[in-house]
């Protein structure tokens, strides 16, 4: 995740939140190892299906209700439980990810 992270960084893009899904996001310990060794803030989402509200969003799009996919997002969202990347952590991850 950190090296794709760094390319589209590179390459523009300015990827500083993570927003999660599926499964992995019911392990705490591997959501606070996804902020520290990424750097990022990670924001696990509220919504117990929140690969078919994605698909909502999208189709509400497409089928006119909303502008754009970003007014769906905004409008149909249900919000996340946000983890800050641990500092010290993450100084721990740069020096071994240097290898």
């Amino acid at each position: 995740v950190r090296h794709v992270l760094e390319a589209l960084n590179e390459n523009g893009y300015l990827i500083d939140t993570l927003h999660v899904t599926g499964g992995h996001t019911k392990n705490p310990l591997l959501m606070e190892l996804y902020a520290d060794a990424t750097g990022c803030t990670v924001v696990e989402p509220l919504a117990d299906e929140a690969v078919l509200l994605g698909t909502g969003m999208v189709a509400a799009t497409a089928a006119g209700l909303y502008p754009d996919l970003n007014a769906a997002c905004v409008a149909m969202q249900q919000g996340g439980r946000t983890r800050a990347p641990n500092k010290e952590a993450g100084a721990r991850f740069d020096r071994d990810y240097r290898i």
